[in-house]
């Protein structure tokens, strides 16, 4: 929470006003705010989002110093050359097959980054029973 206690300090100096006038409009100690801007306490949940209100910037921006939107998680991205791809897309086809209904395109996706993640992680062979059980909560 260190670039937060720079955010912090920063973002107060920025208003132009004293840390105690901030601190009263908050509705904490000086000293509690003291305490935030140089990383000796940190704020609980309900007192981030009223800086943040009171900065007008995301809690991103003000926790972490991202200014921009959270996108999720990267996204895979994988060589469709890749032979342990091939398996795994062999492996869920094959387990498909004696499924009892079709599952939709994204979770087949979804299904087959996870058997590849399997197939990855296990160096002395795979277990079919374990992608079909995979397939079977899937579907």
């Amino acid at each position: 929470m260190v670039a937060f206690a720079k955010i912090l300090r920063d973002r107060v100096r920025a208003e132009g006003r004293s840390t105690a006038e901030v601190a009263d409009d908050l509705g904490v100690s000086v000293r509690t705010l003291n305490n935030y801007m140089t990383g000796k306490r940190v704020p609980r949940l309900d007192q981030l989002v009223a800086l943040s209100d009171y900065f007008g910037i995301s809690l991103d921006a003000l926790v972490c110093g991202r200014n921009e939107p959270y996108k999720g998680p990267p996204k895979i991205v994988l060589s469709v050359s890749d032979p342990m791809l091939e398996t795994a897309i062999e492996l869920v086809e094959r387990g498909l097959a004696d499924a009892p209904r079709q599952i939709p395109a994204d979770k087949k996706a979804a299904l087959i980054v996870s058997v590849l993640e399997y197939l990855q992680e296990t160096s002395d062979g795979y277990s079919q029973a374990t992608i079909n059980n995979m397939i079977r909560l899937a579907a």
